[in-house]
């Protein structure tokens, strides 16, 4: 049996509530996708992808000097998830992916102070 997970709350800048949980990992040549399921103000849950570009995600971890633990990156992941659940509109949100450039990543980084 699958082990279900957890549903956390995030109150985003443009006012909506969402409901979100992680529910899976790909690692594909041109980036690691992270997939969320997300829900804006109570709604069905629908799927929200992630996506850290691999030449991005090593432009930031040059400046760090090392690579970034599956940890970091997770929490690299969830910053671009927050960062568009803050501007985006929910009917623009589950229509693309989310891709943060290389200036969002390296802000993301120091935020998280890596």
């Amino acid at each position: 049996m699958a082990t279900p997970h957890r549903i956390k709350s995030y109150s985003g800048a443009t006012g909506h509530v969402y409901q979100y949980a992680f529910s899976a990992f790909d690692d594909t040549p041109e980036a690691l996708l992270y997939r969320f399921q997300v829900s804006a103000d109570r709604s069905a849950p629908r799927p929200v992808t992630v996506a850290l570009d691999k030449q991005r995600l090593r432009e930031c971890e040059s400046g760090y000097g090392r690579s970034f633990s599956a940890s970091e990156r997770y929490g690299l992941a969830k910053m671009a998830l927050f960062d568009a659940l803050d501007s985006l509109p929910p009917e623009s949100l589950f229509h693309q992916k989310i891709q943060p450039a290389a200036e969002q990543l390296k802000e993301f980084a120091q935020r998280l102070d890596l």
